[in-house]
């Protein structure tokens, strides 16, 4: 891995190697490497980053995932859900958003942010339709991986304040809030005046307030 990724060697050079092709087909050899492949990945960007995205998907490890993230195990739907997230790997969005829905807190938490590391405010638009309550600390989560990823693109976040939960709309109003979105402030002033819901009403007079002091 080190060499695919630092000199330059071709993956096609490793699978050559008798050593490499006996211990891949080990499951314990494979975890060891996926782990290794994540933790040089939170810790390099740019050409690296990218060499390890693509000795990911070349050694197939990227399938080993992909098998975690169908898993009927929630414990091993979070690994996989953290790997493929980790690694960019966009084309497991869709999935990912499914598993989002989840009732089991942890896996709802895990789900949301690989959404938000992968698409941003595309990530969580479909909380809109989110049928069931979504508590402070889920709401907490959320908004500390903005924080984390850096979104820079935040079209979209306006829609959570149209969602029929209200807690949604709770999240839309701290997620703008928090992050000093004034350019959406009038939506919020929209939201102040047709909502029925007194303490949206209040909590997005609060956010006015916030923005525009």
């Amino acid at each position: 891995m080190f060499s695919v990724v630092f000199q330059d060697t071709p993956f096609s050079a490793i699978k050559e190697d008798k050593n490499y092709s006996k211990l891949s087909n080990t499951t314990f050899f494979r975890s060891i490497l996926t782990e290794s492949i994540i933790n040089l990945h939170t810790n390099y960007e740019g050409i690296y980053a990218q060499k390890l995205e693509q000795f990911y998907k070349e050694s197939g490890l990227i399938n080993d995932s992909f098998k975690k993230l169908k898993s009927a195990k929630w414990e091993l739907k979070c690994k996989g859900i953290t790997e493929l997230a980790e690694l960019n790997i966009n084309e497991a969005f869709d999935s990912i958003v499914e598993v989002a829905k989840a009732k089991n807190k942890t896996l709802k938490i895990t789900a949301i942010n690989a959404c938000i590391k992968l698409a941003g405010t595309k990530g969580i638009v479909h909380l809109t339709a989110h049928p069931y309550p979504i508590d402070d600390w889920t709401q907490v989560n959320i908004i500390n991986a903005f924080k984390k990823h850096d979104i820079g693109d935040i079209r979209g976040v306006e829609l959570l304040l149209e969602s029929q939960n209200t807690t949604v709309v709770t999240l839309g109003l701290k997620l703008i809030k928090e992050l000093k979105l004034s350019q959406k402030i009038p939506h919020v002033e929209k939201l102040v005046a047709r909502t029925p819901d007194t303490l949206i009403q209040n909590e997005a007079q609060n956010v006015l307030q916030a923005l525009t002091i």
